[in-house]
């Protein structure tokens, strides 16, 4: 896809071409949008990166669309980001009742400074987003991503036997940040969403190598300070190994989604 201008589909032409949910490889009944637009200000999304999807994923992993959209937005202190976080704390609330705790549990935050769009430095609390409701809800969404960049950059959805390799990091330190900034910048093929005037990376940007047909690697920004990285792997055995072993590598294999998705309920 890279830079080049999407023209606006409709549901019917994206479940026309494909049948088959981009998730799990149930029948589409549905379409999804990846990045969902509760990701940009305004909702204002260009178009591009439709997908048919099966309705249990798509509306299963509604609660992890919000959760990421929750901590890109929790990561600078843009005036405009307050009412979204609060719109988006209720969303969460209300299918994760247990939210609300692990967010106010006792020593998950501190006390820093930031600076505002004006250029006002004020007070405010740093939240550490690393509780059990948070990495779960992450995970699928970075899965979810990671599918959807497959599905981008080969034309087909992945197969059995297929998995996404995640890590992200959604508050990280200044240092963290220009770090992966600066690797989006260097990695060879650019990736954002651009319909017409509009485009999207301010919001949301990748950079990307695949093969175009059994690897997609990236890395991905969200509001600059919110940071994705996948590797899907077509044969996990046959290129599962190329991957190091590291523990802040996730791995969700091929109809594992829906498994996680169902621990919502």
């Amino acid at each position: 896809m890279g830079e080049a201008k999407q023209p606006s589909v409709n549901r019917a032409t994206v479940l026309e071409r494909d049948p088959l949910c981009i998730y799990c490889l149930s029948p589409s009944t549905t379409w999804d949008h990846m990045p969902p637009k509760a990701m940009f200000k305004n909702k204002d999304r260009p178009g591009g990166m439709e997908y048919g999807c099966c309705t249990p994923c798509n509306q299963g992993s509604r609660t992890s669309d919000a959760m990421a959209a929750f901590v890109a937005h929790s990561t600078s202190g843009d005036d405009w980001k307050v009412p979204r976080l609060v719109e988006l704390f209720a969303t969460i609330k209300l299918h994760e009742p247990g939210f609300p705790a692990e967010f106010f549990r006792t020593g998950n935050t501190r006390d820093i400074h930031i600076k505002q769009s004006s250029g006002l430095i004020t007070p405010a609390k740093k939240v550490r987003l690393d509780g059990p409701i948070v990495k779960r809800h992450l995970n699928i969404f970075s899965a979810k991503l990671g599918m959807a960049l497959f599905r981008e950059h080969t034309g087909e959805p992945m197969p059995k036997n297929s998995g996404v390799f995640v890590n992200w990091f959604g508050q990280p330190s200044i240092r963290q940040s220009q770090s992966a900034n600066a690797l989006i910048d260097m990695l060879p093929n650019l990736g954002a969403l651009k319909q017409g005037s509009k485009q999207s990376k301010d919001q949301f940007v990748y950079r990307y190598r695949s093969d175009d047909k059994s690897i997609v690697a990236a890395l991905i920004g969200f509001h600059t300070n919110f940071h994705i990285s996948v590797v899907a792997i077509a044969d996990l055995a046959k290129h599962g190994h190329l991957l190091p072993n590291n523990d802040r590598l996730t791995l969700v294999k091929h109809g594992e989604l829906l498994n996680l998705v169902q621990l919502e309920k």
